[in-house]
């Protein structure tokens, strides 16, 4: 359990600082979901968030970004069979994935447009005023992103029905919040 593991208590509680730090209108949209959920988003938020951040990094070549990335989503793939990780965001992840059940693959396609836009790709869109209009890789990796969270937090909430009962009874997370959703 959570509660039982330093560890994971510190990553989670990492994974809500970052989105409730580097994202405030996602993070106020997390606490719009049940509560035993909210954990399960902030790590979700949080791993999108660390890779693309990776790819993003334009003080590396593009080169370096694209191993970076690479070795994120290998270490991922390595750990998930495990339930853990030496990362605190993958940890968080990993943890996400096993105790709800989540089929990650949904997110394997925006990992890899991650990897891909690191070389600079851009979309095509509406022309501007000189007859081109791209749009920036990222915009394209933020859509994928979200519909692939989209589809794990469908994922999750299918499960909460049954988490619900044994949430009832989880230890308090010194954090503040349990799989029960936060003390206030």
């Amino acid at each position: 359990m959570i509660g039982d593991d330093p560890a994971l208590r510190a990553a989670y509680g990492l994974c809500r600082r970052r989105t409730r730090e580097q994202d405030p209108a996602e993070y106020a949209l997390i606490q719009l979901v049940p509560a035993a959920l909210r954990p399960a988003c902030w790590a979700l938020w949080a791993a999108a968030n660390a890779l693309d951040d990776l790819g993003d990094d334009r003080t590396a070549p593009a080169a370096e970004r694209a191993a970076r990335v690479e070795e994120w989503i290998t270490a991922l793939h390595r750990e998930l069979p495990s339930g853990t990780s030496p990362d605190p965001v993958r940890h968080a992840l990993v943890d996400t994935a096993a105790r709800w059940r989540l089929d990650l693959s949904e997110l394997h396609g925006a990992m890899v447009q991650v990897q891909d836009d690191t070389q600079g790709r851009h979309f095509t869109d509406a022309p501007d005023e000189g007859g081109t209009a791209e749009l920036a890789a990222g915009s394209s990796l933020s859509l994928d992103a979200a519909a692939a969270a989209d589809e794990v937090a469908k994922q999750a909430a299918a499960v909460v029905s049954d988490a619900k009962a044994e949430s009832a009874s989880a230890p308090q997370m010194s954090s503040g919040f349990s799989l029960a959703g936060p003390s206030r």
